[in-house]
């Protein structure tokens, strides 16, 4: 693993265990959902996780990405699961051959702080309700 992606997770560690456990007991109290915690993912550049240097983002190994998820997690489940299925949505989007579109949306992701959600669920035998 890389210094740099060492010191991402050392900062996500941070934030998570101090401000997002903090909003994340007002959010589960007031029954919402803590806007703030997206905007710190998005001063970290979260959001470039899946995408490499040359594409905008932060060339990160999947390794980095999963613990970066995990931290998040510790501080607020909630947000955790959103950057999850953003991480998703936006590493299926690398693997679609390039077109105008498409190259638009991967561009504002890794270089603007775009935050993308996509459909995302386990397989059950039961109706999720």
């Amino acid at each position: 693993m890389e210094l740099a992606e060492t010191e991402l997770i050392a900062a996500v560690r941070e934030l998570s265990r101090t401000k997002f456990a903090e909003r994340a007991t007002r959010a589960d109290r007031e029954g919402a959902f803590s806007a703030e915690n997206l905007a710190d993912l998005q001063a970290l550049r979260l959001g470039a996780l899946p995408f490499s240097i040359e594409e905008g983002g932060l060339g990160v190994s999947a390794e980095t990405q999963v613990r970066v998820v995990e931290e998040v997690a510790y501080g607020d489940g909630s947000t955790a699961v959103a950057l999850n299925m953003h991480l998703f949505t936006a590493d299926a989007l690398r693997g679609i051959p390039p077109f105008p579109r498409r190259n638009q949306v991967v561009d504002d992701i890794a270089r603007n702080g775009a935050l993308i959600c996509g459909p995302v669920s386990i397989p059950s035998t039961e109706i999720d309700i």
